[in-house]
């Protein structure tokens, strides 16, 4: 910044003395240029540092709103340890509020998510806390699987969850092809009251939303919830619409953090 900084005071100078020189009449074509072009650098100058404190201004919001939900989920978890470091490929500290804002809301008998990680324990430990609910989590990845099981386990939390190993597979869904989690592991389930989407991950499987619905719906309970990670992608809202179409009774909210989020629930049916 301090390069442009100098580069700036220069123009300055040469913008006011182009000024004084102007009203003697000397060289004026190249004085003209010279204002002209020291009048167009301040502009961009402005624009520049504008925006570049405009988006610094957003991440603080965005790191600020982090260690609030942070402290918040702390003082209302008993986890025995504390949660991995948060970074890239963890779901932030405002998803995971939100989560368990939901899980309160909605009092869920049964969870599932997609995609395993810090979420899975500050959801079972709420349930834990509160007694009530089980929580099951597809994980398409071995070792995340373990590590995310071996985690429960330290903290206790193996009475309400448990992470299944479920490898991506090929879903027929609408005479067309899907890649999703093998969900034969959840053959037993019969009605669903919430869940929670973070997976599979959009590098293994570009269109990784919209089979959650067409295969779940006929187990999602009467206002049963889905929460959706990554709600700013594209494909997120294309797919949200077209669930809109599909189906009659659901709603979609969205919520504005980091990376987005989506609410979709379930409604009784409009005929």
């Amino acid at each position: 910044m301090s390069k442009y900084l100098v580069s700036y005071l220069l123009l300055s100078t040469i913008f006011i003395v182009s000024l004084f020189i102007l009203e003697q009449k000397v060289f004026l074509p190249i004085l003209i240029y010279l204002l002209l072009s020291t009048l167009i650098f301040q502009v961009a100058f402005y624009k520049m540092t504008s925006s570049n404190i405009f988006e610094k201004f957003n991440h603080l919001a965005s790191r600020i709103q982090d260690i609030q939900s942070h402290i918040s989920l702390h003082s209302n978890l008993n986890l025995n340890h504390p949660l991995p470091p948060f970074d890239e490929w963890h779901a932030s500290p405002v998803f995971l509020h939100h989560i368990v804002s939901l899980i309160n809301e909605v009092k869920p008998r049964l969870i599932i998510e997609a995609g395993s990680g810090n979420s899975t324990l500050v959801s079972a430990s709420f349930l834990k806390f509160h007694k009530f609910g089980q929580l099951i989590t597809l994980e398409h990845d071995k070792y995340y699987a373990k590590r995310t099981q071996d985690l429960i386990l330290l903290n206790d939390l193996d009475a309400v969850a448990k992470v299944e190993y479920s490898p991506i597979t090929n879903q027929h869904i609408d005479n067309h092809l899907y890649q999703w989690y093998d969900i034969s592991v959840l053959n037993n389930v019969k009605l669903i009251d919430m869940m929670i989407i973070d997976g599979p991950p959009k590098m293994l499987v570009d269109d990784y939303l919209y089979p959650v619905l067409p295969l779940f719906y006929s187990r999602l309970n009467d206002k049963s919830a889905i929460l959706i990670y990554n709600g700013k992608r594209k494909t997120v809202e294309r797919t949200i619409n077209l669930w809109k179409i599909k189906y009659n009774d659901i709603t979609a909210k969205y919520i504005d953090m980091n990376r987005g989020a989506y609410l979709v629930q379930k409604s009784e049916r409009i005929i």
